[in-house]
């Protein structure tokens, strides 16, 4: 590999290890947050708002750099910092690799939400839950309850669990496939249960006026009404409300995060930092602060040719379907999706979409480029060159002391 193509790929795993807000009055107003970021104590109430000493005015980014929540927060994110007790199954041990360990063996992508996967969580910020509820994994579901008895690696709806089966059978016989999580975005987990049911939660703690719950059920009623017809939101405030989000279809629980994170919703009198909170609460600690896009956390050797589990004995409250596989560890350092897939990406540099407004061809954003390679499913072979641009970039990163700083 030519020398500057080579550095490209360490400059890229380097940048990844970086926080947001490199320039330096959003960093120091981020530091004056972070000071006064002690954790919430009560339901946040609409139109909360938090001075910060010294800065006249606080931006979304400070607050909320990694945009947990889709309009201003009225604190720093850090003020939903989770409280968790442990459950009754521990997670395995983690295990650290290297890109060595997978050279000449197949990596498949695979995009999974960041919610946590150890322990329950019972409080956000010093805010008492009203139930705890189940981290159910992420990263480390590879590690828990599920894996433990089935040697399970991923859950999802059957479609995905068939379509990655298939992807991992198109390879050598016989070479190894190792599905590789890639990071989504921070709202990722609201198809799954915990951010709806810890949204709702908080919300029903909070001081909303009647306008406001008429506004939200209403909007829900419809929403609910649109995905399954003979079933009814129950109202905020029923007792109900919790079983129903823990059962309703998942595009549900998404629409009801969606507008309560809406600006919309804020002029109606909802509190404004439930949905970025109940996000932050419910993620792996280890990916507060990951961008998107990022791979390398965690690996799980397929069960390639017959990958399905049938019957799981540990089911997963939002995903009916799981994969069998090996849980097999994860890299010390993160890094992007770009260089676990080489070949994907160096096809994805060529190809264009068409701009519907203008009639153009323009080149695939890195939106496009994420999609492809989720849609796609491409298995990329380890080479020599991935292996040491990861070696010489994890050396670089420890001269500088940039390990640690993504969590």
């Amino acid at each position: 590999m030519a020398g500057r193509e080579f550095q490209k790929i360490v400059d890229a795993i380097l940048s990844s290890v970086k926080k947001p807000l490199d320039k330096p009055t959003a960093r120091a107003a981020r530091r004056a947050a972070e000071k006064i970021a002690g954790p919430i104590t009560k339901a946040p109430r609409a139109g909360d708002t938090i001075n910060i000493p010294g800065l006249r005015q606080v931006n979304k980014d400070v607050l909320d750099p990694m945009g947990y929540s889709s309009t201003k927060m009225s604190r720093p994110i850090e003020s939903y910092a989770p409280q968790t007790v442990p459950s009754n199954v521990k997670l395995r041990p983690e295990k650290q690799v290297t890109l060595e360990d997978f050279q000449n063996q197949y990596l498949l992508p695979l995009y999974w939400d960041r919610t946590s996967g150890e322990g329950m969580l019972t409080g956000v910020g010093d805010l008492t839950l009203q139930r705890a509820y189940q981290n159910e994994g992420g990263k480390d579901f590879m590690r828990g309850a599920a894996a433990q008895a089935d040697n399970a690696i991923v859950a999802s709806n059957p479609a995905i669990i068939s379509r990655l089966g298939g992807a991992a059978s198109v390879g050598e016989e016989g070479v190894p496939v190792n599905a590789t999580m890639l990071s989504m975005g921070t709202n990722s987990g609201d198809f799954a249960t915990q951010n709806a049911r810890v949204a709702a939660d908080m919300l029903q703690q909070s001081k909303t006026n009647a306008a406001a719950r008429k506004a939200l059920d209403a909007r829900m009623a419809l929403e609910t009404g649109r995905r399954r017809p003979n079933e009814e939101w129950p109202g905020l405030l029923s007792q109900d409300l919790d079983q129903f989000l823990l059962n309703t279809a998942p595009e549900t629980r998404k629409a009801f995060l969606s507008y309560i994170d809406s600006d919309e919703a804020r002029k109606a009198g909802i509190p404004g930092d439930v949905a970025g909170g109940a996000r932050y609460a419910t993620t792996d600690p280890t990916q507060l602060n990951l961008p998107a896009g990022m791979g390398g956390m965690t690996f799980g050797r397929m069960n390639v040719g017959d990958f399905n589990i049938a019957n799981p004995s540990v089911p997963h409250s939002a995903y009916s379907a799981q994969g069998l596989g090996e849980y097999v560890g994860g890299l010390e350092m993160p890094v992007p999706q770009s260089v676990l897939f080489p070949d994907a990406f160096s096809d994805y540099a060529q190809r264009t979409f068409l701009n519907k407004k203008t009639g153009e061809r323009l080149p695939f954003t890195e939106s496009h480029k994420s999609y492809a390679l989720k849609t796609e499913l491409p298995l990329q072979k380890v080479n020599q060159q991935m292996v040491d641009a990861y070696g010489t970039a994890l050396d670089q990163a420890r001269s500088l002391g940039l390990l640690g700083l993504i969590d």
